[in-house]
């Protein structure tokens, strides 16, 4: 009898051992998966970033160049006087000996 009860206890204390077993292994798997989702979803994350980062890449860049080419054309221009102050200085010249003149 004592031998029969020996061998029941062994038998429960396996059962247990392996009912925690088999817990601790259903854990890593729930955390692998909430672990995939949270970085999936952190991937999700940095993809828009990046696509929005490229988008301002894009728009900065685009603009710098629409500002160079505007100087470019401005250099390449020479001496056109739409593209030069010298009109206004020209213009401020005479007023302003006018007034020196009206003085003296």
């Amino acid at each position: 009898m004592e031998r029969k009860k020996k061998v029941l206890t062994s038998i429960q204390e396996t059962e247990e051992e392996i009912a925690g077993l088999r817990a601790e292994e259903s854990e890593p798997e729930i955390n692998t998966r909430s672990s995939l989702k949270t970085f999936h979803h952190e991937v999700l994350r940095l993809k828009q970033e990046i696509r929005a980062r490229v988008k301002e890449n894009v728009s900065f860049i685009e603009e710098t160049l629409s500002f160079f080419d505007e100087i470019v054309s401005i250099f390449a221009a020479g001496g056109r006087q739409d593209y030069s102050y010298r009109q206004l200085l020209q213009r401020q010249t005479p007023a302003q000996s006018i007034l020196f003149e009206s003085e003296a």
